[in-house]
């Protein structure tokens, strides 16, 4: 099984400077599981995100 951190998933999401070596190295997977709440929390980070595309505080 393949636990990936919501940062990760981030990147495939989002224009990071680390998003190619992320999406080269999920395409050598043979699968990827994610679960429930990896997509919750990928969500909400993505909503923050949106709303202060900055990260200032």
């Amino acid at each position: 099984m393949l636990y990936l951190d919501t940062a990760v998933v981030l990147t495939l999401f989002v224009g990071e400077r680390t998003s190619g070596a992320v999406e080269s190295w999920l395409a050598q997977r043979p699968q990827l599981l994610a679960y429930d709440t990896l997509l919750l929390a990928a969500a909400s980070a993505l909503g923050i995100k949106a709303l202060n595309p900055l990260g200032r505080g």
